[in-house]
């Protein structure tokens, strides 16, 4: 029986320790010496050098860029857990004939529809909420 299991490496470059998920085989044997961490991977593709790799002040930038994928990811699996079913009711009658092709198209579409709304949403909110914080500071300018 096969699955997965995570085991902690340390990585060559940053000594940072990291969990990682690794087949569930005992003769396969994990290596410290050759680990390099998603991190110093990322900034491998940068461009910084390896023996700046542990100091490096993008280690920051991209530890944030991460978090925040993983975020979005977070986001987008939870979207799906609660939109998906109702978008599947609503599109169940028309699509029933639809090839698979343009089934994933459709819900491709919806997908980007939903995302584009929401964006311009909130885009639209942070701005109404900006010129209200602008009103309300020459309003009170004015009655000084």
């Amino acid at each position: 029986m096969t699955g997965v299991f995570f085991v902690k490496m340390v990585c060559h470059f940053c000594r940072e320790t990291t969990e990682c998920s690794c087949p569930d085989d005992s003769s396969h044997k994990h290596d410290d010496a050759k680990f390099v961490c998603e991190t110093c991977l990322r900034m491998m593709d940068e461009g910084v050098p390896e023996a700046e790799l542990k100091d490096s002040p993008m280690r920051k930038e991209i530890r944030e860029m991460m978090e925040a994928e993983e975020a979005g990811d977070a986001l987008a699996e939870k979207c799906v857990e609660e939109f998906f079913g109702d978008a599947w009711a609503e599109a169940k009658g028309p699509t029933k004939e639809f090839s698979r092709k343009e089934l994933a198209e459709h819900f491709f579409g919806m997908g980007l529809s939903i995302a584009f709304t929401t964006t311009l949403k909130a885009s639209a909110e942070k701005s109404a909420e900006e010129a209200g914080k602008k009103d309300d500071g020459s309003k009170e300018e004015k009655g000084a």
